[in-house]
């Protein structure tokens, strides 16, 4: 720690102490600080003092004091002990956590606390998470346990212990894994609080493997395989809430019976999931809960075909490259930490698979997207957003040494808001070199990619139209567009503004559509809601078409799903209402939702294969409803979603501002 923080910090326990409490002259903050240890202990607060001490003994590591230190954390562990498990747990946490924020309530104690802010780590708080995973594994606690052994690695990690780390994180990956299958059905907000502080955690082990690898330390990773760890971890924690949304359609487009045996399958299925990590937790194993879970996986695939890739086991980097074919190149991006790097692991059917460290760090590359998006909403053109074009591609692009052909991104946090056609290839663009489709993550791509196909829709066209109101803006050309593309196909299947009646008529006459094109605003994510599509309610006012209704109120089995709507892919994800809730400044950008929304679960849920969808607010104009006419027109010729988005895109960049449609992209395989 830099000498002036320490200074800072002494003098803000000392100016504490001089306007709150009589102190001798010459007194310093630990005299102060023991002081008020006695005062609890005499009183019987066995638990403000054991704080009281952890927090005493971090000074004086601190203040370079460290004989001082040691014997403070060995009289701070004695007093651990003699603690309740579940008191000892919390004690042990608060003494580690403080530092990170305002110090918890311990009475009078609290006020002397405020040294702690200094946020220097010492290697004997490792002692206090081993304490604190023994008091969960006697209470039973299984999240309390993955907690602290994550903090007792953070804490090794940050002290260079990097032997002792590597079994802990391992350990940690082991006890978080059914946290990170959740019940589809299970309260939305603690879904989201949990994936939250879930995936900062995940991250941090990621980048420790990562970082291992790169590293003088990588021959831990001989035998602990840090790359595959890292990548698993990644698939658990990457679209963990957009394969929630994934399961929980697929369920609702069950009839009601089966509904109710697949839910109480999953209940099991977790249950034996737990059961597994829980003996992990006491150290056994417990084979025949592991059996038992996926024999149940196997029972829900009946109902949900793919489930296990869906939940079980992730999707290895190896199982990719055996689904690539050879003009294939599958790149997976990962949001480690603000101040940190962003990873890309690149896999070719024909080469190993390779993880690069980029040059950026996460918040820089964070910001670079946010600014490109900013500057096309403002209609800038192509030769304005160069210079934000050029450092993406420095950034994210020329680390990677691609081979052109079909480029499948696996997106994280707001890559899903990067045009990344428009970024520079050579002495064109990479929409020059390459046809590019994204896809949420691995384990997504192979569900796509291996579930059965279906006999193509008997009804070839449905155009669904909202033209808005006075209150969230008209959009004139939305009934033109669909007007203008069922024309191409023939047909008059069009629903100008409807209502949810008229879309449930609708399916029930035509229960399979093979293209579905929706012209109409989106409803941004609200707290306690998600994202959603605008229709009219039976007053002419607006409604909201949400997740759940796109398995019970449009037609299913789409090959395409074409949504022209702003952002309907949005950059932060369906949970932005909650998340804007979050402290400031909180941690990584990277642990704030999910690349797309859990509108694009609920369609891929229903069948569709391929989704066309926004990554910024594109304007209503002639040029948009050009943008959907080329499209669908080379669908009509043959031309696959990609192919014919790519076609597009190269036809209109010689004549069109690039704001109308670079922001256009495929999701799906």
């Amino acid at each position: 720690m830099p000498r002036s923080a320490i200074v800072r910090c002494v003098a803000l326990a000392t100016l504490i102490v001089l306007s709150l409490a009589p102190c001798a002259s010459g007194e310093d903050f630990g005299d102060v600080l023991r002081t008020h240890i006695r005062r609890v202990q005499a009183r019987g607060n066995a638990k403000a003092a054991a704080y009281g001490s952890g927090v005493l003994a971090k000074y004086y590591y601190v203040v370079n004091q460290r004989a001082a230190a040691a014997n403070q954390h060995a009289v701070t562990v004695a007093s651990l002990r003699q603690l309740p498990p579940a008191d000892r747990l919390t004690v042990a946490r608060d003494i580690i956590n403080t530092g990170y924020g305002p110090p918890p309530d311990y009475s009078e104690l609290s006020v002397w606390i405020q040294l702690a802010w200094c946020e220097q780590i010492a290697p004997f708080e490792a002692d206090y998470a081993q304490l604190a995973f023994d008091a969960a594994v006697a209470l039973d606690h299984l999240p309390s346990a993955a907690g602290s052994m994550f903090q007792k690695a953070a804490i090794e990690w940050s002290t260079n212990q990097f032997s002792a780390a590597m079994p802990d994180f391992i350990r940690y990956g082991e006890l978080v894994e059914p946290e990170l299958i959740t019940d589809p059905f299970s309260n939305r907000i603690e879904v989201i609080w949990a994936a939250f502080l879930e995936k900062d955690a995940a991250r941090r082990y990621a980048r420790f493997m990562h970082n291992t690898a790169d590293s003088r330390h990588q021959a831990l990773c001989a035998e602990a395989d840090c790359r595959a760890r890292a990548w698993t971890m990644t698939e658990k924690v990457k679209s963990r809430l957009f394969r929630r949304q994934l399961a929980r359609s697929a369920i609702e487009a069950l009839p009601p019976n089966e509904q109710a045996h697949v839910r109480e399958l999953l209940a099991t299925y977790l249950a034996a999931k737990e059961q597994h990590s829980a003996a992990l937790m006491r150290g056994r194993a417990a084979p025949s809960a592991n059996t038992d879970a996926a024999a149940l996986a196997r029972a829900i695939e009946q109902y949900i075909p793919g489930y296990r890739i869906l939940a079980g086991d992730a999707t290895s980097a190896a199982d990719v490259q055996r689904l690539l074919r050879r003009d294939e190149t599958f790149v997976s991006y990962l949001f480690t930490d603000n101040a940190r790097a962003v990873y890309a692991t690149v896999v070719r059917s024909d080469e190993p698979a390779r993880t690069v460290k980029l040059p950026g760090t996460t918040w820089e590359v964070f910001r670079a997207i946010e600014e490109l998006r900013a500057a096309l909403e403002r209609q800038e053109t192509l030769l304005d957003v160069e210079p934000r074009t050029r450092e993406l591609a420095r950034l994210l692009i020329e680390p990677l040494h691609l081979r052109p052909g079909r480029l499948i991104i696996a997106a994280d946090q707001n890559l899903s808001a990067l045009a990344f056609d428009i970024l520079p290839w050579g002495d064109g663009l990479l929409l020059d070199a390459f046809e590019t489709t994204f896809v949420p993550s691995a384990s997504v791509f192979a569900w796509m990619r291996t579930r059965p196909t279906s006999e193509p829709a008997p009804t070839q066209y449905l155009g669904v139209s909202d033209a808005g109101d006075d209150v969230s803006g008209r959009i004139d050309r939305a009934t033109d567009e669909v007007t203008t593309v069922a024309r191409l196909f023939g047909t008059k299947n069009v629903l100008p503004d409807p209502t949810r009646d008229a879309l449930l008529q609708f399916r029930r006459a035509h229960p399979r559509v093979r293209y579905l094109h929706l012209a109409m605003h989106a409803a941004p994510a609200q707290q306690d809601d998600t994202f959603g599509l605008v229709i009219r309610d039976h007053n002419g006012g607006a409604d909201r078409l949400t997740a759940e209704d796109i398995v019970t109120h449009l037609p299913a089995d789409a090959d395409v799903v074409y949504i022209a709507s702003c952002q309907s892919a949005p950059p932060v994800d369906t949970y932005a209402g909650f998340n804007a809730k979050l402290p400031a400044p909180g941690p990584c950008v990277c642990s704030y939702g999910e690349s797309l929304s859990n509108v694009t679960a609920a369609f891929i849920a229903n069948g569709t294969r391929h989704l066309v969808l926004t990554q910024y607010l594109i304007r209503d104009t002639p040029e948009t409803v050009r943008v959907a006419e080329l499209f669908f027109a080379a669908i009509r010729a043959g031309a696959s979603p990609s192919t014919a988005l790519r076609r597009v895109k190269r036809t209109m960049q010689h004549d069109t501002p690039v704001a109308a449609w670079a922001g256009f992209m495929v999701v799906g395989d």
